[in-house]
């Protein structure tokens, strides 16, 4: 019996053979990946972003990040040079462009020549006149936050030349765009474990500080804290910050009326069928919201 067997070792670990023409992108993307998930601050990420997609698609010369906010409100976070934030922040003025539409709604956006584009009749001349001509741009997914609907914001990529940005680019862009996206999930998750932490052992404090001022014991000392702070409208970790700053309630809730908060308070517990077997703090963690 009779076996082929391969004439060299270089043959048969194809070490005879070429890398393939995408080998350099995948290792590129897999340092950039590594360089984003190492930073833990999201503005730093912001930076980072704007500095090393060139890396990815060579034909970016201005890079803006716009990030979606509170009530539809949109924000430059960081940008590779003014003109670029000077671009970004005139689609706010006129409400039309495509890093707005792309940090809102569309997936991504593809612009031979802003200048001749129907799509944004106001912004694109006026974008031309200060040197922009063509752009990618692509939304920063939220698919591992919370909130799976709405996106981040948007990845923004000019170039002063006509026809700069081809399908391939605006493909790469999207992958860069989400490993970044990835980043800055895994720092906002971090950042809320961090604040998380922080208010537990805030309110801890605070409790212990009630029931050694008011005589409490220490599930009532927190039903106060709640009461005082759904009333007077004050979130909790800031009201357990003041009360640990302050050795006590506020100075408009004498002791006499924190008595009769716990009083009101363990009545609450007793009818609700509560008992008081040790600390009383919140049962979830506060998460952060997506959008500061």
């Amino acid at each position: 019996m009779s076996s082929t067997v391969p004439t060299s070792r270089a043959h048969a670990t194809g070490q005879d053979q070429a890398p393939p023409v995408w080998w350099p992108l995948v290792s590129t993307f897999a340092e950039l990946s590594q360089e984003l998930l190492a930073e833990k601050d999201e503005r730093a990420i912001y930076v980072l972003m704007c500095r090393r997609v060139h890396a990815v698609v060579p034909a970016t010369e201005l890079c803006g990040i716009t990030m979606r906010r509170r009530r539809g409100r949109l924000e430059s976070v960081s940008t590779s040079d003014p003109l670029a934030e000077q671009v970004d922040e005139l689609q706010y003025t006129l409400r039309e462009g495509p890093c707005m539409e792309a940090a809102l709604e569309v997936d991504h956006y593809l612009a031979e020549d802003v200048a001749t584009d129907p799509r944004w009749p106001s912004w694109g001349p006026r974008a031309a006149e200060l040197g922009v001509r063509s752009l990618v741009s692509v939304q920063l997914p939220s698919d591992t936050l919370h909130d799976r609907h709405q996106p981040l914001g948007a990845l923004n990529l000019y170039s002063s030349r006509v026809g700069a940005f081809g399908p391939d680019q605006l493909r790469i862009a999207q992958v860069f765009a989400r490993h970044a996206a990835n980043a800055l999930a895994a720092a906002r998750e971090r950042s809320g474990l961090e604040q998380a932490v922080e208010a537990r052992h805030l309110v801890g404090v605070a409790q212990g500080v009630l029931r050694q001022r008011y005589d409490l014991d220490l599930d009532t000392a927190f039903e106060v804290l709640a009461r005082f702070s759904n009333e007077r409208n004050v979130k909790l970790r800031d009201l357990a910050a003041q009360v640990v700053a302050e050795r006590g309630l506020p100075d408009d809730l004498d002791a006499g009326t924190a008595a009769a908060e716990a009083a009101d308070a363990r009545d609450d517990r007793d009818r609700t069928g509560r008992t008081a077997d040790g600390p009383h703090v919140p049962a979830q963690a506060p998460t952060p919201d997506p959008l500061p």
